[in-house]
């Protein structure tokens, strides 16, 4: 479960990424909110990645959350 919404977190900033890189590449008077926006989508991205995932034994078999005493 978690797994699904670190994943639909990665796809949202994804799709926000490609639309604040296109307003960058196509626009030559972009904003530098539009930078500032697509760098914050890559370090929200860089994150989501290298965020440790726990040892599956750590998470609960039913409801896939890391249990509190395994």
């Amino acid at each position: 479960m978690a797994e699904s919404s670190r994943r639909l977190a990665a796809d949202e900033l994804k799709r926000e990424l490609q639309i604040r890189v296109n307003c960058i590449v196509e626009d030559a008077d972009y904003s530098i909110e539009d930078t500032d926006e697509a760098m914050h989508c890559l370090s929200a991205l860089k994150d989501l990645k290298l965020r440790a995932t726990p040892p599956p034994e750590y998470l609960c078999p039913l409801s896939h959350q890391l249990m509190k005493d395994p």
